[in-house]
């Protein structure tokens, strides 16, 4: 173990000691080292701090995972990025089952898809 004696060798060493920490965790950072535990330890927050109880029945989210985008190739051949015509499919099933507010978290930046019926069904 290490004698500090005075005060301002304790700090220095502390210092010193919390900078070397700090790197080493910034190095593993950017290697994504920590991001498995990252995850875990979101997950392990939003269990501990949310209440199902809390949840309105009248959200619904509509999630495109990979799932969903395996599924849609392989049943009925659509490919990412899908036409927006399907986007326009969408919307117009939302409204009709009652949807108030829809939002889409997508940027819609493909040049080559038309947009047309998307923009006029939002």
């Amino acid at each position: 173990m290490i004698a500090l004696h005075t005060a301002r060798q304790r700090v220095l060493f502390g210092a010193a000691l919390g900078l070397m920490i700090g790197l080493l965790l910034a190095g593993l950072d950017a290697v994504g080292a920590l991001s498995g535990l990252e995850r875990v330890a979101d997950d392990a927050r939003v269990r501990l701090q949310a209440d199902p109880t809390d949840a309105s029945p009248d959200l619904v989210a509509v999630v495109l995972d990979g799932y969903s985008l395996r599924t849609a190739r392989d049943s009925v051949g659509v490919t990412w990025p899908w036409p927006h015509t399907a986007y326009a499919d969408a919307m117009a099933f939302f409204t009709q089952a009652g949807a108030r507010v829809v939002v889409w978290d997508f940027l819609f930046s493909d040049a080559r898809l038309d947009t047309t019926e998307f923009a006029d069904a939002i």
